[in-house]
This record gives C-alpha cells, sequence and structure tokens, in this order.
C-alpha cells in the first residue's frame, strides 16, 4: 500500500536521480583558447589589455611568438626590443 509520505518521497528520490544524471552528463569546460592580454608593468603599476578583436593583440601576438614559445618563458621574445631593464608581464585570458 503506497501512503501519501511515500509517494513524496519517491518523487523526492526521482528528482534528485534526474538532477544526478544530468549533472554527470556534462562535460568539462572549454574555452576554446586565449581571447584576451593583460599587460602590466610591475614597476610602475601601469596597466593595460586587449581583446583578440584588436589589430594589437595579433601584432603582440605575433612579437612574442605567443603560440610558439613555452609557457613560463623568462627570456626576452626575439621580436621584442629592448626596454632598458624594464618588466612587463603578460597574462593570456
Amino acid at each position: 500500500m503506497i501512503t501519501r509520505g511515500s509517494r513524496g518521497r519517491t518523487a523526492i528520490t526521482g528528482l534528485a536521480l534526474t538532477i544526478t544524471l544530468l549533472w554527470c552528463s556534462f562535460g568539462s569546460a572549454w574555452a576554446g583558447g586565449p581571447t584576451s592580454v593583460i599587460m602590466v608593468n610591475p614597476e610602475s603599476g601601469q596597466a593595460a589589455a586587449l581583446h583578440t578583436t584588436d589589430d594589437r593583440y595579433q601584432r603582440l601576438v605575433e612579437a612574442v611568438g605567443a603560440h610558439r614559445s613555452p609557457s613560463g618563458s623568462q627570456g626576452r621574445p626575439a621580436g621584442v626590443t629592448d626596454c632598458f631593464g624594464c618588466e612587463i608581464r603578460l597574462t593570456w585570458l
């Protein structure tokens, strides 16, 4: 015999199972690559940002060899001229 309380528990159990199955079926997130870059000079505190829609973004990618150099590179890329000891940090988002 099904009572009113057992129907409620069955409905809640079914809902929890459905939510769990939906949650497990979602794949991992994937952004598709960098969409912007933040440039910071730690000494002066100046910062700037570029988006892929900006022509300067592509010029920066080519100048520093962003798609060719290993992650965390500490050396100066060949396409960047000397800035007399300054430090510029690039963070790709």
